[in-house]
């Protein structure tokens, strides 16, 4: 496949990402509405740990590999774990527009996060739409405002732990499987799940909404998660 040709099929999937990304988030907002953050996490956690499991069972890969305990899943995943409390909580707390308008600005701060760390060559387009993406983040976090609210900062602090998960998965090898990557990033929310609900005190039974709820957060997350980390292991 050529560089070009690559990059529009990385830039394409990257899109439909964000798209199911904004989906997601508006399930897991109403799901947050009525179930305990903690426990919307770990129900979370579970479901995706189960698709991505069978995922990397018919792909034909190993469910465990000497590869977790390297820099790049170890980079990873612990910008995954930062990302997906920041955003379950931003999501619990603050607007979902607020939420995913922040959360625009992620593949902006990837390419900035590529120029410093991985020494990528940006172009002056890039420069202007990465630098758009900040400075309309700023416009909607309005910090030093009175109209600032400090917990869209856990937004931020998403967004930022996420830019962090994909220069993990930039840099992984490539013979790292992304439905792997996937799977143990899906089972570290496990645990964080049952921390937050050690400190909320409450778990309660779903009804049949919230059971529908959950099962799309489960499966739109899944394939959005899926598409995002092969998009930005693509192209450049």
């Amino acid at each position: 496949m050529s560089a070009n040709k690559e990059n529009l099929n990385g830039i394409l999937i990257m899109t439909l990402a964000m798209l199911a990304f904004a989906i997601d988030d508006m399930f897991l907002k109403l799901l947050t509405s009525t179930v305990p953050i903690g426990q919307a996490m770990l129900l979370m956690g579970v479901g995706s740990s189960l698709v991505f499991y069978v995922l990397v069972k018919k792909s034909g890969g190993k469910i465990f590999d000497r590869s977790l305990l390297q820099f790049p899943m170890l980079l990873r995943n612990t910008g995954d774990l930062i990302g997906t409390f920041g955003i379950f909580i931003a999501i619990a707390l603050i607007p979902l527009t607020t939420v995913v308008s922040i959360m625009m600005a992620l593949p902006l701060l990837v390419i900035l996060a590529a120029v410093f760390f991985l020494n990528e060559k940006v172009g002056l387009k890039r420069w202007v739409a990465v630098l758009s993406g900040i400075l309309g983040m700023l416009l909607v976090v309005k910090p030093g405002t009175e109209a600032f609210n400090i917990n869209t900062l856990f937004a931020v602090i998403g967004v930022i732990g996420m830019t962090v998960r994909d220069i993990g998965s930039r840099i992984a090898p490539k013979s790292v499987k992304s439905e792997f990557m996937a799977l143990y990033a899906s089972v570290m929310v496990i645990p964080l799940g049952i921390i937050i609900i050690l400190f909320e005190q409450e778990f309660k039974p779903l009804n049949t909404i919230e059971g529908i709820y959950l099962i799309f957060l489960i499966l739109i997350g899944t394939f959005a998660y899926h598409a995002m980390t092969i998009a930005v292991r693509m192209g450049d």
